[in-house]
């Protein structure tokens, strides 16, 4: 029996090193695919006005606790969607691409960056305003019973253009 020489030894285990980071980022990429594929149910949901649907990517245990310390639930962010939805006359085009993600075994972050413009009816009339807005987000991804669900997010700043305005809240 031969004993391999450090050459060898070194070899394989750069192999072995290599064979695992590759299937972590194999697992990684396929993650990503998978929740980009959530996000895209939302977003077409939302581009139809599809409320169904839309609850259909949020976990049913999911809540929110905001800074000023409010608790909005599931039964919330459903009122909230279709408030927001009844002064949207037609979404022009609405995007969000996952940009980076950090694996953490059934656990993931996820950095996402949003543009949606849509058609929306003014405040003080029936004219409609042409509203584009971007956002980036850091989100909160779990693995639960075999689905990714994005259990938090927070906002990391964006931009809202009216009538090809920007606009400043």
């Amino acid at each position: 029996m031969k004993v391999a020489s450090a050459v060898q030894c070194f070899l394989l285990i750069t192999g072995i090193v290599a064979c695992n980071r590759s299937s972590e980022t194999k697992n990684a990429e396929n993650v990503q695919r998978l929740i980009q594929a959530q996000i895209d149910l939302g977003v077409e949901a939302t581009r139809t006005k599809d409320i169904d649907r839309y609850m259909s990517v949020v976990p049913e245990d999911w809540v929110l606790h905001d800074e000023e310390g409010h608790t909005l639930t599931r039964d919330d962010l459903r009122r909230g969607a279709l408030q927001q939805w009844s002064i949207i006359e037609k979404t022009i085009s609405i995007s969000v691409r996952v940009d980076r993600i950090a694996l953490h075994e059934d656990q993931a972050t996820v950095w996402t960056s949003q543009r949606w413009e849509r058609l929306m009816h003014e405040r003080t009339g029936p004219a409609l305003d042409d509203v584009v807005t971007t956002q980036r987000h850091e989100e909160q991804w779990r693995l639960v019973k075999g689905k990714w669900w994005c259990h938090g997010i927070k906002e990391l700043g964006g931009e809202i253009y009216v009538n090809g305005k920007r606009y400043r809240e």
